[in-house]
């Protein structure tokens, strides 16, 4: 197979396989982060809309 020795190409296998897994690892932490803000983000976008609905509420009973 491979021209080179075979010390240098077990070397390249491994790095090739850890940079493989580096990359799967990375884009698994950045998978997880997006989650992250997206739930953050959704959880104050909800409580933002039921203080809205309060204070509409509030308001429209003043008006009463």
């Amino acid at each position: 197979g491979c021209s080179e020795p075979r010390s240098s190409h077990c070397t390249l296998a491994r790095a090739t396989r850890a940079k493989l897994c580096l990359k799967k690892q990375t884009k698994k932490e950045y998978m997880q982060m997006a989650y992250k803000h997206m739930k953050t983000g959704l959880i104050s976008l909800i409580s933002r809309k039921m203080q809205i609905k309060t204070t509409m509420k509030y308001h429209f009973n003043l008006l009463e």
